[in-house]
């Protein structure tokens, strides 16, 4: 589904997969909030960065408690989907079903490591 004028390939950044790494940014409102660059693949989170990547890629603007909600699974993801700019509605989803695995995975790394 992602194309072009979707999310900006990178390249493979070390997956060892061979899987294209999207850029895209979360910009995260409220308490605790950041504005960050993520590098994603299907296998995962692959990179972060401080800071919103360029205007051509896709943004999701959510506050903390919506990502939250979404992440503990209290809420759909189509709450996530709806909040994208800079890409279709059938790359959100899909970027949202990456973002959501990729930061659900990341969540249970830390918890694994006693963080």
């Amino acid at each position: 589904v992602l194309g072009r004028n979707e999310p900006r390939l990178t390249g493979d950044h070390g997956t060892g997969t061979g899987d294209a790494v999207f850029v895209v940014g979360l910009n995260i409102l409220g308490l605790g909030g950041a504005q960050l660059s993520l590098g994603l693949s299907p296998a995962g989170l692959v990179s972060v960065e401080r800071g919103l990547p360029d205007n051509s890629s896709p943004v999701l603007t959510v506050t903390g408690v919506e990502l939250t909600q979404v992440l503990s699974g209290e809420e759909d993801g189509s709450l996530l989907a709806r909040a994208w700019e800079n890409c279709t509605d059938a790359a959100a989803m899909e970027l949202t079903e990456m973002l959501t695995a990729a930061l659900a995975g990341a969540s249970a790394a830390v918890a694994g490591n006693g963080g």
